[in-house]
């Protein structure tokens, strides 16, 4: 074998070292983003809601994980951005950033996030703003506006091939 070359054993050390190193700096992220969410939900208000209509989605989740997160991230999302609102802001200015910090508690799916835009527009005292918002936001064509038109909600969870 060439003096150049590094043995197996050297190669699988090499290896160790640097998986240990990224899943320190991992741990060390979450850590951060986890203290980042836990200061601003500690400072946000409590959400205003339509109560009955809120519970009313809890219960249809059956006890699912899935369904109850994303009631978790929309009330942690609407509490921030509720914090902010309470300072002049509109929600197209605050709504992306207040949800990469409550994300950062939930990590979220894009079909999770329609679903808490629907919920907040549903039950949220400013629901509906949040929904127009996000049907421009997410639209390509025109469909946002129809949406807006019509009540909807667009999934931003779809994928457009061509």
């Amino acid at each position: 074998m060439p003096k150049f070359r590094k043995k197996p054993v050297e190669i699988e050390k090499q290896n160790i070292a640097r998986r240990e190193e990224a899943d320190r700096k991992w741990r060390e992220k979450q850590a951060k983003d986890r203290a980042e969410y836990d200061a601003a939900i500690e400072a946000a208000p409590v959400m205003r809601r339509d109560e009955a209509k809120w519970q009313e989605g809890i219960d249809a989740q059956k006890g699912d994980g899935y369904g109850l997160a994303v009631y978790g991230f929309a009330e942690a999302w609407a509490r921030l951005m509720q914090a902010r609102l309470a300072e002049g802001k509109k929600i197209a200015d605050v709504a992306d950033d207040c949800c990469s910090i409550a994300d950062k508690a939930f990590g979220i799916t894009g079909f999770m996030y329609g679903c808490a835009v629907s919920a907040l527009a549903v039950c949220w005292d400013h629901g509906e703003e949040l929904r127009r918002w996000h049907n421009l936001k997410t639209q390509i064509r025109d469909e946002g506006e129809r949406a807006n038109d019509s009540g909807a909600v667009l999934n931003p969870a779809l994928l457009s091939v061509g």
